[in-house]
C-alpha cells in the first residue's frame, strides 16, 4: 500500500451512511459499504498519488455552524505507527472536495 499508511477511510452521513475505506489486509482492497473489492498496485499509485494531492492544503474541520441539518463527513487517515490524521466537516467542505468526490466515484464504478 502506501508507504506507512494502514487504511484511509471516508464517511458521510446525512440520511443514510456511506463509506469509502482502502485497506492494507494481505492484499489491496476498497470496501464500499462494506462490498470488498480487490484493486492493483497501479490501481492504488493512481489513487494515491491524486488523493494526497487532494487533500495537500485541507484544513482539519470545516464547520457551518449557521444551520441545523447538515451533512456530516469525515476522512481518516490510519498510519502504521498507530497515528491517525482527521479531516470532518459539517455543512461546509475544503474548495476541492468534489475532486476527492469524484476519484473516489471512479473506483467504486469498479
Amino acid at each position: 500500500m502506501i508507504e506507512g499508511i494502514k487504511s484511509i477511510s471516508f464517511i458521510r452521513k446525512s440520511l443514510g451512511k456511506s463509506e469509502f475505506k482502502i485497506v492494507n489486509d494481505n492484499g489491496l482492497y476498497i470496501y464500499i459499504n462494506n462490498k470488498k473489492i480487490e484493486i492493483s498496485k497501479e490501481e492504488m499509485l493512481y489513487f494515491s498519488d491524486n488523493f494526497f494531492r487532494i487533500i495537500d492544503n485541507w484544513e482539519k474541520e470545516y464547520i457551518d455552524n449557521g444551520g441545523i441539518d447538515f451533512e456530516n463527513w469525515e476522512l481518516l487517515i490510519n498510519y502504521s505507527d498507530n497515528t491517525n490524521k482527521r479531516y470532518y466537516g459539517k455543512g461546509k467542505y475544503p474548495d476541492n472536495f468534489g475532486a476527492l468526490e469524484n476519484l473516489i466515484l471512479e473506483f467504486m464504478s469498479k
